[in-house]
């Protein structure tokens, strides 16, 4: 059976950052006959989030204290 060798770009969906250095293949164990990928989430995305929610619990506390 041939090889087939294909390259695969993985971009974020959420900021369009490039995902490729934080993405690991697998290869086939027993009971699995395809390779796999593993992303890892993108950091600028989860600094944002945690940002946000940062944001969030100030700006609840705020009102909650009366500011």
């Amino acid at each position: 059976m041939p090889d087939i060798v294909v390259n695969i770009d993985i971009w974020c969906a959420s900021c369009g950052y490039g995902l490729c250095p934080s993405t690991t293949t697998r290869t086939p164990t027993r009971g699995s006959v395809n390779e796999s990928f593993q992303v890892e989430a993108c950091e600028r995305c989860l600094i944002k989030a945690r940002q946000e929610g940062r944001d969030e619990g100030y700006d609840e506390g705020l009102e909650k204290a009366g500011g």
